[in-house]
């Protein structure tokens, strides 16, 4: 998949405006785009949103993202991605970590069983020590509210 600069600075650009979802760096997108693990929600050829999903190991897989742009949530976009990503990864042990109350109950729908931290397997556990934890993302984590706003789920 092909994006241009303008259109990464956009999906940027709405990251950091989300107060639901955490940053990335422009690197950390491109790598997951490089990686195939992202899929572009496209209405009329503009970009409205994407999903990121990472694999933490052969069993184990990270629901990374989930972001509708503003001006287009509430119109069944969020939930059409997160049923094709579903979909996609229906063989896979599934991880979440979420303060989206709309994601929240789509995943227990789903079957997710929310989870605390110290219930995590510990891959998992490793997975977000290495992902999460640096400096720009705990900034971010601090500036868009506590860290106990955000619930952590798993599907075996």
């Amino acid at each position: 998949m092909d994006l241009l600069d303008n259109d990464i600075d956009l999906i940027l650009k709405e990251i950091s405006k989300t107060d639901n979802v955490l940053s990335y760096s422009k690197k950390e997108l491109l790598r997951a785009v490089n990686e195939g693990i992202v899929s572009i929600i496209k209405n009329d050829n503009e970009i409205i949103g994407l999903s990121i999903h990472k694999n933490i190991n052969y069993k184990w897989t990270e629901l990374s993202l989930l972001l509708i742009f503003s001006k287009y949530r509430r119109k069944g976009h969020g939930q059409k991605t997160y049923n094709e990503t579903r979909n996609l990864l229906k063989d896979n042990s599934l991880y979440c970590c979420s303060k989206n109350p709309i994601i929240q109950d789509w995943l227990i729908t789903d079957g997710f069983v929310e989870v605390s931290c110290r219930q995590l397997p510990r891959v998992i556990i490793m997975h977000l020590l290495k992902t999460k934890f640096k400096s720009y993302k705990l900034i971010d984590l601090l500036r868009k509210g506590s860290i106990n706003d955000w619930n952590h789920y798993i599907r075996k």
